[in-house]
Formats: C-alpha cells, structure tokens, sequence
C-alpha cells in the first residue's frame, strides 16, 4: 500500500491532476447522460402528449358523429317515417281480409252478432314478424273489443293516460273520425308479457261496416338492435395513420365485455373478452370498461400488451375509451408506443451522449499533458510564499505582531499562510482589547467616583443641616418654645426624607444594574393603583396648588409585577408634581389600545429642550428644568423608570416641547411578557 505522504511535492501534483482531471471527465460524462435521459423523457413525455391529444380528437370526432346519428334516427318522426309503410301497409291488408269476410258472411246470411264475434276472433289470435307483432281494435266509443291480450277487452280507455300523460285512447278516435279515418300515433304501452311501459307508434284505421277502429305498431326498442350495428359499423368502418401506425382501426364493446365491433381484429365480434389478459396479467378489457364507465369524465386512457395487426408482435399499447351512454357502450381506439418513434429518439440520443464522452475523454488527454508542463513551474511558485511565511514567523516571534504574507491561493500552503496571517491578526487583537478594557476600567472608575462624589455631596447637606440644628438646640439650653421644636423637626424629616430617598434611589440603580430584578405576576387593576398613588401626593399637590384630574377609559386587569408599575407611576407621577408650578393642573389618562394599556400623565410645567430629551434617561442626570417648589432631585429616577420598565417589557415615551408642558406614556403590554413568562414557567 503506497502513502501518499511520502511522494514528492511534483508528483503529488502529477497525481493530483491526474485525479482532478479524471474525476472531472467521469463526472461531466454521467451529468450529460443524465441530462441526455432527461431530455429523452422529456420528449417522450411531450410525443406522448401529442398523441393522446391526436387520438382523443380523432375519438371526439367519431363520438359526436355516432351520437349525432344516434339522436338523429332515434327521433320519433324518423322512426315513424320509417315504419309509415309498413305498418300502413299490414292495416291495409287487414282491413281488406276484414271487409272480405264481412261480405263473404253478409250474402251467407250470417247474423251480425255472430260476424262481429267471428272477426273480432280473426283479429285476437292474429300475429306477424314472429309472433311479436299483434291487431288491436277498439270501438269508438274507447272500449277494447280485440286485443291479443284478452284481459283488457271490454275495457273503457278514453280517460286512461300513458306513462308521459297523454290520453292514446282520444288521438286513435280523433285520427278514425277525421276525414283521412287512418294515420299514425305514437305512446306508451307495455309489451305482451311485460310490465314497464315503452315507446310505441301505432298505425290506426276505421273499419267502416261496423265503425271499428283497428291498430297495429312497433316498438322503437325493437329498432335500436339495427340502429346499434349501423352506428357500431360506422364506427369501426373509420381508419386513420397516427405515428407510424397506418390504418389505425376503433373497436366496441358493450358493458359485459362483449365485442360488438372491432376494426382491427374483425373475428373477435359478438365475443366475450371480458375476461382477457395480457402477457403480464392484466385484465385490461375490464380496466376499459371501469375507466370509461365509472371515471368522472367518462373517458380515459389504458395501457397494456396486445398483438399488432401487421407484425403480430405483442407490443405495448395506449388505448383511449370513450363510454357511449345510449347503448352503453365503451368506443376504444388507441396507437402501439414501438409506432411512435421513441425507440429511434433513444437510439439517437444514446449516440450523441457517445460522441460527447469521446470528446470530453479527448480533450481530458490534453488538459493532462499541459497540467503537467504547469506542475514544474508551480512547484517553483509554491516555494517563494513558503519562504515568506518562515520570514514572517520570524518576525512575530520577536514580538512585531503587525505581518501579513501575501499569497491569495487557498490551497495548502495558502491555509498555512492565512493561518499565520490570522494568528498575527489575533495577537494583534488581543494587545487592542487589552487596551479598550483599560480605557473601560478608567471610565468605570471614573463613574464610581462621580458616583461617590454626588453620594457625598447629597448626603453633606442635610447631614451638615442636622448638626446644625443640633447645635442650636443645645446652646438655647433647653429655652426653646414648641413652635420652634416642630420647625426644626419638620427640618430633619425633609433632610431625612431627602437623604432616605437617595439612598434607595443608589439601592435600586445597584439592583438594576447587578441584573437581581425579582418578578412576581399578579392581576393588578391599573385604576385602583393610580388612584392610590394619587391619593398619596395629594397633599403635596395641595401645598403648590396642583389639580389632578383622572380620566379612566379603560378599567381591563394587567398581568404584571405589581410593586415595579406602582414605583414606575409613583415616580412619574411624582415627578409631574415636583417640576409643574403653582397653581396648575396635572391630567393622567388610563386608555387602551389594540395591544396595550396605557397610562399617559401631562403636567403644565417649562417642558424639556431637545437636548434634555435626549439624555432624559441617562444616569446622574442634570436637567435645565428644575423642581418649582426647592424638592430635592438626585437625577436616577428616570433611569430607574426606563430600567424597571425595560424588565417588565413595558414601554416609557415622552412628548415635550419646551414652554408647553410634558407628557410621560408608560405602555403595559395585554401580552404576558416573555421575561416574566420564563419566571413563571
């Protein structure tokens, strides 16, 4: 077993084009003669089509043809044209026998009681064309005195209808009493021995020695059996090329599987093929009549092996069947696949995907001797970046990180060299992240002392206010009256206060920003909290003269943390008191919309310039706004507002133009946001 390894770097590339080269001549090969087969499919597919659509029209055309004749001759007035002669013609006869032995009877001196009898008896029992065809006779009055079936003479029929509604019975006296007293009438009447009612036209004529009326007919049932064999003739009589197929031929069968008529093979008529099968099985004369008889659109295509008429080879074939419904008929006619010309198609393609590969085999062979007259000066080539790269190595291990060979090929060496590029790159990195995260410590560092120096400042003054009350109380020696002591008390809670308020405002920055928010959801209804609130800051809104008005428009619960919007609304509600001057009104609206509830609450204070805007939010923030009745700020309640807002995806916007007023929105989502989601899951 040879390893690759081992081999030198000129005949590793002389293998390695040997296999490019033949991997790239093998798989361009078996793209193109897969491509070949596709487009061999496709062009089946597509003579396939063709055809289909050739045969089905040549079967639409023949269909309409068939069912044209159909409902031509299947007329009544055809049928009655027809049958006009002949069945006059047989009245004619009997009227002439019964007037014949009327007379003959007459100069016998036979009574006409008894000559009625006699002829009545000649007419009951006389038959023609097989014993079906038969004499009725009724008199005009629409009684029966002559039928073949005697159980409905001496029946009244004047008020008796047919199947369709129409009184027979009237139209025979009517064409007996009109001058012509004969004629043609068709209806409805059973045959003898059945019970359903069919199609009948009758020949009617008056026997005038005793006003009889006389009548014989045929069934147009019994017309059909010659209209079948010349439509199934015309059928089968029509031939037609398609493909290489000459005198391509129609066949019919009835719904038993009987062949009625077939073009091609004319010795399987008036046999059953219904149980026929091809070489692999399929009964493919009952998959005609499913296909046709109970497919949705009557009609469809089947395919199977049969014998062809001219070479008697059993080759496949694609058949169209159309279901004919007035006889119940599958019309089927269809074309061989070996006629169409695909084989030639495929024999033709199989060739050129040959002649294509010799080519690409060819062409391989020249690709190859010229990869390798490239190999040698590639080796060359290879040699000079490797150089480069030990140089450059060199170099970063002295500590000059900022080197970069160039060399843009991806192959080896040029993974080598990017690997050292990137490294360098990487050291790089890292010496300028080392120092962004000394720069980060100086200006954290200087946060924590502007965060020390305001804590120290907003806690020296009230501080340095209470050791200076409490050295005005001890040098009056306890001379100090009541009002006084309530003053200096009222001193130290507002210092108190002040510096009670810093100190948990610095509490809640440190909580915030060391990510420990604990959430806890509970149903809270927004008006009853903001009324609370309210309630809270009345009396301070008293002292500077501030009205309140609260306009609720939505009462709907909020899932949320219930002591986070009650510090969020305290605070901006607080502040709205703290920045509007005497004698003002303050609006706090509660209203919803689509997806929120909202709680917008307007002051008539100075407003916010744009610049104050814009840092509204930050830390330790001095605004050009300040409180109109001296109340303190420690500039971290709007930070702690968007903090705490932020935690409960809750949303703080604000509206102000500077000299017309502020407005702070807090948007509570309907929504259980996705943060408290996770805490509750």
């Amino acid at each position: 077993m040879w390893q690759f390894h081992h081999f030198s770097i000129f005949n590793k590339i002389i293998i390695i084009i040997i296999l490019i080269l033949s991997g790239y001549a093998l798989t361009q090969s078996l793209f193109i003669s897969y491509q070949i087969s596709e487009d061999f499919l496709v062009q089946k597919d597509r003579i396939l089509t063709d055809k289909k659509n050739e045969i089905t029209e040549k079967m639409n055309m023949v269909y309409k043809l068939a069912m044209q004749i159909y409902q031509q001759k299947s007329k009544i007035e055809n049928i009655e044209r027809v049958y006009h002669e002949k069945l006059k013609s047989i009245i004619e006869i009997v009227n002439n026998s019964l007037e014949y032995q009327y007379n003959t009877l007459k100069k016998e001196g036979v009574a006409d009681a008894i000559i009625q009898e006699r002829l009545k008896d000649y007419l009951r029992h006389l038959r023609y064309e097989g014993d079906t065809g038969y004499i009725f006779t009724y008199n005009l009055q629409g009684v029966i005195i002559s039928h073949a079936d005697t159980s409905l003479e001496n029946q009244y029929f004047l008020d008796k209808k047919d199947a369709t509604g129409k009184y027979f019975a009237r139209e025979f006296m009517e064409i007996a009493k009109s001058p012509a007293t004969e004629g043609l009438s068709h209806y409805h009447w059973r045959k003898l021995g059945q019970e359903e009612p069919q199609l009948k036209v009758s020949y009617i004529k008056l026997f005038k020695p005793y006003q009889w009326v006389i009548g014989t007919g045929v069934y147009v049932e019994d017309w059909l059996p010659p209209l079948k064999l010349e439509i199934a003739k015309l059928i089968t009589f029509y031939k037609y090329d398609i493909g290489n197929t000459k005198n391509n031929y129609f066949f019919v069968l009835d719904e038993q599987g009987i062949t009625v008529s077939n073009g091609g093979f004319p010795d399987l008529n008036d046999k059953s093929v219904i149980n026929f099968q091809d070489s692999q099985g399929v009964f493919f004369v009952q998959d005609m009549i499913r296909t046709a008889k109970e497919s949705l659109e009557k009609n469809g295509f089947v395919s199977y092996i049969w014998p062809h008429p001219t070479t008697h080879k059993e080759l496949y074939k694609l058949t169209y069947v159309q279901w004919f419904e007035p006889f119940r008929w599958v019309i089927a006619t269809g074309i061989y696949l070996n006629d169409l010309g695909i084989e030639e198609i495929q024999l033709e393609l199989e060739q050129k995907t040959y002649n294509i590969i010799q080519r690409i085999i060819l062409s391989g062979t020249v690709f190859l001797v010229l990869g390798i007259f490239m190999s040698v000066s590639l080796v060359k080539m290879m040699t000079k970046p490797l150089i480069l790269a030990r140089n450059a190595a060199e170099e970063i291990a002295k500590g000059h990180f900022s080197q970069e060979v160039p060399y843009a090929a991806q192959d080896e060496i040029g993974q080598l060299v990017t690997t050292l590029n990137f490294m360098s790159k990487q050291l790089q990195l890292s010496f300028d992240k080392l120092n962004d995260k000394n720069k980060e410590l100086i200006a954290l560092n200087q946060e924590k002392n502007e965060f020390l120096g305001i804590a120290a400042h907003d806690l020296k003054n009230p501080l340095s206010g209470f050791l200076g009350l409490a050295d005005l109380i001890l040098d009056v020696d306890g001379n100090i009256t009541k009002e006084e002591l309530l003053d200096y008390a009222k001193l130290l809670q507002t210092g108190s206060s002040n510096m009670f308020q810093l100190i948990t405002n610095l509490l809640d920055v440190n909580v915030i920003e060391s990510g420990k928010i604990n959430i806890n959801l509970q149903q809270i209804e927004p008006p009853q909290l903001i009324a609370e609130i309210i309630q809270n800051y009345t009396e301070r809104a008293n002292r500077k003269n501030i009205i309140i008005h609260f306009d609720i428009q939505s009462d709907s619960h909020i899932l949320t943390d219930a002591q986070i919007a009650r510090q969020i609304l305290d605070n901006l509600i607080s502040n709205a008191i703290k920045y509007s001057p005497l004698g003002k009104n303050i609006y706090i609206r509660l209203y919803q919309t689509e997806t929120n509830i909202c709680c917008g609450i307007q002051d008539e204070g100075f407003g916010l310039s744009e610049a104050d805007q814009q840092k509204l939010f930050i830390k330790f923030t001095r605004l050009a706004t300040k409180p109109t009745g001296d109340e303190h700020s420690t500039g971290l309640g709007l930070f702690i507002v968007k903090k705490l807002a932020d935690a409960i995806k809750a949303h703080v916007r604000c509206y102000s133009e500077l000299g017309h007023g502020t407005t702070f929105t807090v948007e509570f989502s309907k929504k259980l946001p996705v943060q408290a989601q996770q805490i509750v899951g």
